[in-house]
């Protein structure tokens, strides 16, 4: 059997202790224009399904986050997950390869 990694990365938590710590609820448009950073991305990082991240933009937000008095050196949440069912293409490369179980 073939697994597959999966990684999700998130702010979620961050952003979180953003909301406790001034008291209200920010969309990701609103913490797009106070940080300089793409909506798309901020939303991608907080739902943890980012297809690639840039460091560039992380350090940006992060920057503000910092800023506004939130703790980031507790950091971003990078979860590794071995997916049992990895994508079809995968099995098939790996089925082309002869790869064997444990490679």
């Amino acid at each position: 059997m073939i697994h597959a990694m999966k990684l999700h990365f998130s702010v979620k938590q961050l952003v979180r202790d953003l909301e406790d710590l001034k008291g209200e609820m920010y969309s990701f448009a609103q913490l797009s224009k106070l940080s300089g950073v793409d909506q798309r991305y901020i939303s991608s990082w907080v739902q943890g399904d980012a297809d690639y991240i840039r460091f560039q933009h992380v350090e940006k937000f992060l920057d503000y986050l910092h800023s506004e008095g939130v703790d980031v050196s507790k950091g971003c949440t990078l979860i590794v997950t071995n997916e049992p069912e990895p994508p079809k293409w995968v099995q098939k490369i790996a089925t082309t390869l002869d790869m064997v179980d444990g490679y």
